[in-house]
């Protein structure tokens, strides 16, 4: 951890690499079935529920003695059967996502060869380089994060650069209201980093700089937002109601093929970094919360993921739908509820970092979140008649 020039900075790459995965390539989509403006505003709206929940967690492990994960808290501050649920919501979901990064990245180098390879040999592959990384350890997946999410912003600048001759701008004003509410799991999905969070007191508590966590949150959410708000804008800009699932296929028709290769970049960048630090988080669950042995910590987070990928039981979109919205609502509802035990016992004389924020709002948040795992479960029950109909 000594190579970290800059606490501030790196623990804000780190947050983006873990927010920015999956979820971007399905953000355009969903936010065109609502409309533009109202997807934009779901993004605004959700991206600061989300910091404001992150800034809560911040407090809650600066409060707290010792190093642990997201369980180690739960099994602190809640009771058995919440932190239970809290556990296995947390373990489902980055390994869900970890699943889904490998399958996508191995497409994404399928498009960058240019060949008739098997797309197995390239998930193994990334497979591989990314256990030996988080066997080096957090120091290094820093590095590595930075040079990501550097890529990751060029990329960024570059695909607006080509696109922003291409924007119509008649297809930000159109509407459907009955469908003003799908794009919340998949946003949900895209801002959840909350693994991040604990990473980031490590690196700042190394460097005596934990005050400043609110910061670093604060740099690395908005970064993320802009990230988002910009990639969806030029992707509905340029296709309309043509937006695919897949995000960049809609625009090779405008764009050119050549636009397939820089959206390729984007996505193995971006879900090469969130691979990466959403498994140094639950191999450090492992390791300190259930005080597993480092090696037995690191085969239960790499072995798993790339064994349910090779029996290739389920798809990209699949494994998005299932960790989307209630992981990420359950998680956010259990951080407010750690919060508020927190603040019950906390002195007010206490010098370490604090989130002022009132009980009532944070119940308000909590009911949002209930309300959104909700509507997203029996909007997924509602359709699976017909999804699967013969």
């Amino acid at each position: 951890m000594s190579g970290v020039r800059f606490p501030i900075i790196s623990s804000a790459i780190i947050l983006i690499g873990t927010a920015i995965g999956a979820g971007i390539f399905a953000l355009p989509y969903v936010v065109m079935q609502s409309g533009y403006t109202i997807g934009i505003t779901h993004i605004i709206i959700l991206g600061t529920l989300t910091t404001c929940t992150f800034l809560a967690y911040a407090s809650v492990i600066t409060h707290t003695r010792g190093t642990g994960q997201f369980v180690g808290y739960a099994k602190k501050y809640l009771p058995p059967f919440a932190a239970l649920l809290s556990a296995a919501s947390l373990i489902f979901g980055i390994y869900s996502a970890l699943i889904a990064y490998i399958i996508k990245i191995s497409d994404f180098f399928s498009i960058l060869i240019l060949q008739q390879t098997d797309p197995r040999i390239f998930g193994i592959s990334f497979w591989l380089i990314a256990s030996i990384l988080l066997i080096i350890g957090l120091s290094a997946i820093i590095r590595f994060a930075e040079i990501i999410v550097s890529t990751l912003l060029l990329t960024t600048a570059t695909l607006l650069v080509f696109a922003l001759p291409y924007i119509q701008p008649s297809y930000f004003t159109e509407y459907n209201w009955e469908n003003s509410g799908t794009p919340y799991g998949v946003i949900l999905f895209a801002f959840t980093a909350a693994s991040a969070i604990p990473e980031i007191k490590r690196i700042l508590t190394k460097k005596r700089r934990q005050k400043n966590i609110g910061r670093a949150i604060l740099l690395g959410m908005g970064i993320t937002g802009l990230i988002y708000i910009l990639f969806t804008t030029i992707v509905i800009g340029i296709s309309g109601k043509n937006t695919s699932e897949a995000a960049i296929l809609g625009m090779v028709p405008i764009l050119g093929e050549h636009i397939q290769v820089i959206g390729a970049i984007f996505g193995i960048t971006a879900m090469a970094s969130s691979y990466l630090i959403g498994s140094i988080a639950l191999k450090h669950m492992y390791q300190y919360d259930y005080t597993w042995k480092p090696y037995i910590a690191v085969i239960a987070t790499t072995l798993p993921p790339l064994g349910i990928y090779l029996l290739n039981w389920i798809s990209f979109i699949q494994i998005l739908s299932i960790a989307g919205a209630i992981t990420g609502g359950l998680q956010g509802f259990f951080i407010w509820e750690m919060y508020i035990k927190i603040k019950e016992k906390r002195k007010k004389s206490n010098k370490k970092y604090w989130f002022p924020v009132p009980v009532l709002i944070a119940r308000l948040i909590q009911a949002i979140f209930t309300l959104g795992i909700l509507f997203v479960t029996l909007d997924t029950f509602s359709i699976l008649p017909t999804r699967y109909v013969i």
